[in-house]
């Protein structure tokens, strides 16, 4: 499935035939990715969303020396490539691919001190379920269950995605 407004739309399925000039003439593009320890790594983000669609959960985010709440549907952690998704839909920066750099925001969030934050990736995230089960999905795929007391860490994969670019 392809995209319509990021960073990795640049052929249109109605334009695939140019596959193969792309392989004759390309250049290597890698992309960062997010780690999960324990449920896996993803391309674009991470997210954190309250099971129940009518309620508002908080979870605890730490970084680095930093500390705070984040109250509404939940949570995501994006990289560079993941900036242009939901991230983005949820009042997240675009952030320039290649840039080495990891994306927090809110998702929904009723704390008006709750703003998206791009840190260094780095910096491993942890994120707390303080008050309400939640769903995590990596990249869009299928969710799995998080209980409220449960602890999650986001940190740089060492693998890559390896894309070929046309010149």
């Amino acid at each position: 499935k392809m995209g319509k407004c990021g960073h990795l739309c640049e052929v249109l399925p109605e334009n695939i035939s140019s596959i193969e000039g792309i392989l004759k003439n390309h250049t290597v593009d890698k992309r960062m990715k997010l780690e999960i320890p324990g449920a896996g790594e993803a391309l674009n983000e991470v997210v954190l969303r309250v099971t129940a669609p009518d309620k508002v959960g908080r979870f605890k985010i730490e970084y680095r020396t930093s500390s705070f709440v984040v109250t509404g549907d939940g949570v995501l952690v994006t990289t560079p490539t993941g900036s242009t998704a939901y991230s983005l839909a949820a009042g997240g920066p675009v952030i320039e691919d290649g840039c080495p750099v990891f994306c927090i925001t809110p998702i929904c969030s009723l704390d008006f001190k709750s703003f998206p934050r791009v840190i260094s990736s780095d910096h491993e995230i942890t994120i707390t379920v303080l008050d309400r089960p939640c769903h995590m999905t990596l990249d869009g795929y299928e969710p799995s269950t998080l209980s409220v007391g449960d602890i999650i860490t986001v940190k740089r994969s060492v693998n890559y995605v390896v894309f070929w670019r046309k010149k």
